[in-house]
């Protein structure tokens, strides 16, 4: 098994030629919020008084926003709504965790590909 394998909201290769992601199930997303709450807490005992969730140019948190990246049908694709819950999860997390740094996300306003 590859230890460094890609994975994704789904199991979409980005273009011919790349590899096929693997599409994160239920347990795995929980872990990856739990991942970016430890990543916070790292922050802030560092001295970081700000963090950015980074939800822009194709990362995983962008993925899952993304309606052609994005084919899920359970509770995390589909509609808006479902499809910002992951990002939505991980800042309800974050802030929770480390209630004193201040929360900023970047997030890509356009896709620049028809049905993005």
């Amino acid at each position: 098994e590859d230890p460094w394998q890609t994975v994704s909201a789904s199991a979409i290769a980005y273009d011919t030629g790349w590899n096929v992601p693997h599409a994160l199930e239920e347990e795995e997303i929980q872990q990856v919020i739990g991942r970016f709450v430890e990543a916070a807490k790292r922050a802030e005992r560092a001295g970081f008084d700000f963090i950015e969730l980074h939800a822009a140019h194709g990362y995983l948190i962008f993925q899952f926003l993304s309606p052609l990246s994005n084919q899920r049908t359970d509770r995390w694709g589909g509609s808006l709504e479902n499809r910002m819950r992951f990002a939505v999860e991980i800042a309800r997390a974050v802030k929770k965790a480390v209630p004193n740094l201040t929360l900023g996300a970047r997030l890509s306003v356009k896709e620049w590909v028809d049905g993005g």
